[in-house]
């Protein structure tokens, strides 16, 4: 946090303070015997979080038990950033939804900033999984997508990808 004194009339300041931290804060000024403390209070600019999304894998085996594991976090700044993601996801030509598995399931809450998503499949191809957030204060953020290449397992081989 960082401020600067704006002005000084009639034995009051204007004082401005910024900073990149969400949180309470208390502030105290002195002028010779005199001290006085404020709180502020600094919130967290929900229109500017960003959603970030890490696969853990982008190719997995389509046998329904092998998963990747998407990990999302929605933070502004240094600050965590409470809401809800979802995901669509784009299946393979002539794919339904009986597919694929995602768990916990397809919409859900972030904690502390973060969600995380394991998806799982029994048909090969390629699948688009788009994921967009909503903070608690109404603003959507810019989608993200992660493209998972499922492929058929090699049954001679053990479960690996066939390539």
């Amino acid at each position: 946090m960082w401020g600067r004194r704006r002005s000084v009339t009639a034995g009051k300041a204007d004082i401005e303070l910024i900073s990149t931290v969400a949180g309470e804060l208390e502030i105290a000024a002195s002028v010779k015997n005199s001290q006085k403390a404020v709180r502020v209070k600094f919130g967290v600019d929900e229109k500017n979080a960003v959603l970030t999304v890490s696969p853990d894998v982008t190719e997995l085996v389509a046998d329904g038990k092998t998963t990747a594991t998407i990990n999302l976090t929605l933070m502004e700044g240094d600050n965590t950033v409470g809401g809800t993601v979802w995901v669509d996801v784009e299946t393979p030509e002539g794919g339904a939804g009986h597919m694929y598995t995602i768990l916990p399931a397809e919409i859900t809450h972030f904690v502390s900033g973060k969600s995380s998503r394991t998806f799982s499949t029994t048909a090969e191809g390629v699948y688009k999984l788009k994921f967009t957030a909503l903070t608690y204060g109404g603003f959507e953020t810019k989608s993200k997508t992660v493209t998972i290449h499922a492929k058929k397992a090699d049954v001679e081989k053990g479960y690996k990808v066939v390539k």
